[in-house]
């Protein structure tokens, strides 16, 4: 550290700037939240759809909906938290992603949007025969 390097911090500090560490560490938390998240909704989602395997007579496709959706989404969620935790910093000070975790989540993101459709078609052909 020089004393230049120290007297720009704290007149940035003064000026209501915030020094780049402490932005990575706001954008890291605020990633943490987003991704634990969803990791929390999948492990719902696949909470609900066992529980409910054999209760819904209507369309038995429902809760399976529930249960794959939950499965890749926290998959996919956990795939990210490591990647981005983990296994980010590379040995040239590159932190670009990681082509494989990027195919693959890639992957999982197009099956997810393509199984979504599925799961609409399945729930909103039935709404008119649900009785609540």
């Amino acid at each position: 550290y020089t004393i230049k390097f120290e007297l720009r911090n704290i007149y940035m500090m003064y000026h209501g700037y915030v020094a780049q560490p402490d932005i990575i560490c706001l954008w890291r938390t605020i990633f943490l939240v987003i991704f634990g998240s969803m990791l929390a909704f999948g492990i719902a989602q696949i909470v609900i759809g066992v529980q409910r395997k054999d209760m819904c007579t209507i369309n038995d496709k429902i809760p399976l909906f529930l249960t794959v959706t939950g499965a890749f989404g926290a998959a996919e969620a956990i795939i990210t938290i490591v990647d981005q935790f983990c296994c980010r910093k590379r040995e040239n000070g590159d932190e670009s992603g990681n082509p494989c975790v990027m195919f693959l989540t890639n992957i999982i993101n197009i099956f997810l949007f393509a199984w979504f459709i599925c799961g609409n078609v399945w729930v909103y052909t039935i709404i008119n025969e649900v009785d609540y």
